[in-house]
């Protein structure tokens, strides 16, 4: 139900003071939601917002581990996800209301509407409205946020002019080009996608949001002859979330691997 949209501000973690009400819950859910126990992880954060109602960050981290329920439902569990899809929105929305300054929320939120079909909530004229109060706040990530707009409106001079845009406004962000590197493969433009990428993995060849979005950019256009690296950087980031988990999780990365 929930695509990248969904998932792209997943672990843009808001800081916490220690001793926070809830704090400890808060901490369990996280480490349940990287194991992929997303009903537990609901819980702990469910207990988490009982305990500190008024935490953005509590409700956001709610919000994201019922979408994952919701992503994980097959057969006639389809119906019931449509009623968990309708909780998101409100943990999402609570979020932003609580503090209208959680960009990580506002993300999510904008990820919902592009998703989530009108019957549960989804509504895409409120995601532009979502691009100008991110705009507001962060103008690269606003610049981001208003690229998923023209892309989804397959406006993608704008679109494209929007990554241009978000790269000036902070060119030391390797993600952004990735992101951009990303958008020009999907417009099968690849020789300057490659470029991009290229310049990416020289500059922070350690990013694993890097080898993730470079794998997916290259499965996804079916450029067999990236394949092998793209086994190699999914492999590694598989290795590596055993210890520190990352945006992706590990059942969605070995979905991946079986396309190759």
């Amino acid at each position: 139900m929930f695509g990248a949209g969904f998932a792209l501000a997943l672990f843009c973690i808001t800081a916490l003071a220690a001793g926070e009400p809830g704090r400890e819950d808060w901490d369990e859910g996280r480490r349940l939601f990287g194991i992929e126990d997303y009903k537990r992880a609901q819980k702990s954060f469910e207990r988490a917002v009982n305990k500190n109602p008024r935490n953005s960050t509590y409700h956001y981290w709610l919000g994201l581990a019922i979408g994952r329920r919701a992503e994980g439902m097959t057969g006639f569990g389809r119906f019931r996800a449509m009623g968990l899809a309708k909780k998101v929105k409100a943990q999402f929305e609570t979020a932003v209301e609580l503090n209208g300054s959680n960009l990580a929320a506002l993300e999510a939120l904008q990820g919902f509407h592009f998703e989530a079909p009108g019957i549960v909530g989804g509504n895409k004229a409120e995601t532009r409205k979502l691009a100008d109060r991110i705009k507001q706040l962060d103008e690269a990530r606003g610049a981001m946020a208003w690229a998923r707009c023209y892309e989804h409106d397959k406006d993608f001079g704008n679109a494209a002019a929007q990554h241009e845009l978000a790269r000036r406004l902070a060119p030391e962000n390797t993600d952004y080009l990735a992101e951009h590197a990303a958008f020009l493969s999907r417009r099968r433009q690849h020789a300057k996608s490659d470029e991009l990428f290229a310049a990416a993995f020289e500059r922070d060849p350690e990013n694993r949001k890097l080898w993730l979005t470079a794998a997916k950019a290259w499965i996804a256009a079916k450029r067999s002859s990236h394949y092998s690296r793209a086994r190699k950087l999914l492999e590694r980031y598989l290795e590596e979330a055993k210890s520190v988990p990352g945006r992706d999780t590990p059942s969605q990365v070995r979905k991946l691997l079986k396309k190759l």
